[in-house]
């Protein structure tokens, strides 16, 4: 009897200790499966939030138009700006949507398309020179078109503008 009066005492506090151990894991394992339904959640909802491929390349295409319109009336401040909105919107496609749909390679594969003809416009740009602006762009067209083409959407095709569709925008600089 002296063994059980000795024996309990020692064995109690490892009993609740096993029995807080335990119930801390199982704590742990329910918070852990809650965080994993969250992150599923919040997965989900930036898959809603995202913007689709047309919707950025529609904005781009509206970038497109005002390059053009800034460079013919030599705004260069205007110009350089819409450049760097066009490669932004390239970068955010390339991030964004790079494995798209039935695209056979990348979109990161296919952005050489584009890189030369920008670097040409932004050197045209900074010499502030708008016969070789002029042709940069009429060679970011062609690149575009080319994009278009490899990525099975050739039925895309982009011109250079031949009216302001934006009345509501000055694209002349202030003297």
């Amino acid at each position: 009897m002296k063994e059980n009066s000795l024996g309990l005492p020692i064995m109690l506090p490892m009993l609740t200790l096993i029995l807080s151990s335990a119930c801390t894991q199982q704590t742990e394992s329910s918070n852990i499966q809650a965080l994993k339904e969250q992150i599923s959640v919040l997965q989900k909802k930036m898959e809603d939030l995202k913007p689709g491929l047309g919707e950025i390349m529609s904005t781009i295409h509206l970038h497109h138009a005002k390059l053009y319109f800034s460079g013919q009336n030599e705004n260069w401040e205007l110009a350089s700006y819409q450049v760097d909105e066009i490669k932004e919107g390239l970068d955010q496609a390339t991030e964004l949507h790079d494995d798209f749909k039935d695209l056979k390679g990348s979109l990161k594969e296919l952005r050489h398309l584009t890189d030369q003809s920008i670097a040409e416009i932004n050197a045209a740009i900074k010499d502030r020179n708008k016969v070789r602006f002029m042709s940069g762009f009429r060679k970011l067209t062609v690149s575009c078109n080319q994009c278009h083409q490899a990525a099975s959407r050739g039925f895309i095709v982009i011109l250079q503008p031949t009216a302001a569709m934006f009345t509501n925008q000055k694209f002349t600089k202030e003297k």
